[in-house]
């Protein structure tokens, strides 16, 4: 499969992905969204807010890209550590998780109730994901070194970021349906 076709792909997944959201938690309260099975854990609105806050973090860079307006810093130019980086980016936020991973405080979920509408902004956003897929499928990516928003010492190729992207929401969907799957969910 080419990286174009493979972009495709995964625009198709996250779509499918929007569907499954919001037909398996489209209907639960405010409540029920925002419960946590403990204080360690993540509701789901929480993932999904998770999700949301972690890809809108990098759409300047894929802005830059879209529009041609993408210039590599002299740190991004070094060839084989973005390669590096970016399949160990894939393996670690793998959609079945290898182990817990503690998240970027930039990246944190809100504390505070999050609202239902969580669910149709989860839909647009991954519209928005998938309009960037299919963009990005027509361009030639397979050089494109972005920053990680939170450390621009930490570089990837776009083409291991938007595979990584998907993987994650994938990843974090099923964090969510592991809340609404216990034993006491949504008993206060």
């Amino acid at each position: 499969m080419t990286i174009s076709e493979h972009l495709i792909s995964l625009a198709t997944e996250a779509e499918t992905l929007a569907t499954h959201v919001q037909t398996r938690f489209g209907g639960l309260s405010v409540a029920e969204l925002n419960w946590k099975p403990n204080a360690e854990r993540w509701s789901i609105a929480q993932c999904l807010h998770h999700i949301i806050t972690t890809n809108t973090a990098y759409f300047p860079a894929f802005e830059q890209v879209i529009q041609s307006k993408y210039s590599p810093t002299l740190v991004q130019r070094v060839p084989f550590i973005p390669r590096l980086l970016g399949r160990e980016l894939i393996r670690i936020l793998g959609r079945e998780p290898l182990r817990k991973i503690k998240t970027s405080p930039m990246f944190e979920p809100s504390t505070s109730t999050i609202a239902k509408e969580i669910i149709g902004g989860f839909a647009l956003h991954q519209s928005r994901i998938s309009t960037y897929l299919r963009g990005f499928s027509a361009l030639d990516i397979e050089r494109v070194v972005i920053s990680a928003p939170q450390s621009g010492f930490l570089i990837f190729p776009l083409y291991d970021i938007l595979v990584a992207t998907v993987n994650h929401e994938f990843r974090h969907v099923r964090q969510a349906e592991k809340v609404i799957q216990a034993v006491n969910f949504g008993i206060v």
